[in-house]
């Protein structure tokens, strides 16, 4: 796989899974949310990836409302850290 093909929507975060279904760029989610496309991509970053960045609390109020509530604050942390209700929404064991 180059690093130019996509993953599978398994593989991908809820966020970054969000934007791929709604077939949303990095730019175009950039222009809705009010930040730069290098910014998105940086959120969209697979857990544990040194480069990903978990947006601050303004832009998050942003994503949530963008989404409809589709992802929230916890989405951006590792389905390990979270809750076990959290946990099983992202599809890992509880």
């Amino acid at each position: 796989m180059t690093q130019f093909q996509s993953t599978a929507p398994a593989q991908r975060t809820p966020f970054d899974r969000w934007l791929w279904e709604k077939s949303i760029s990095n730019v175009e989610a950039g222009r809705l949310l009010g930040c730069h496309a290098q910014t998105i991509r940086l959120w969209r970053r697979p857990f544990g990836d040194a480069q990903r960045r978990v947006p601050g609390i303004d832009d998050m109020r942003k994503i949530v409302t963008l989404t409809g509530g589709e992802v929230v604050a916890a989405d951006f942390y590792p389905p390990d850290l979270q809750a076990p209700a959290a946990a099983a929404k992202a599809g890992a064991p509880a």
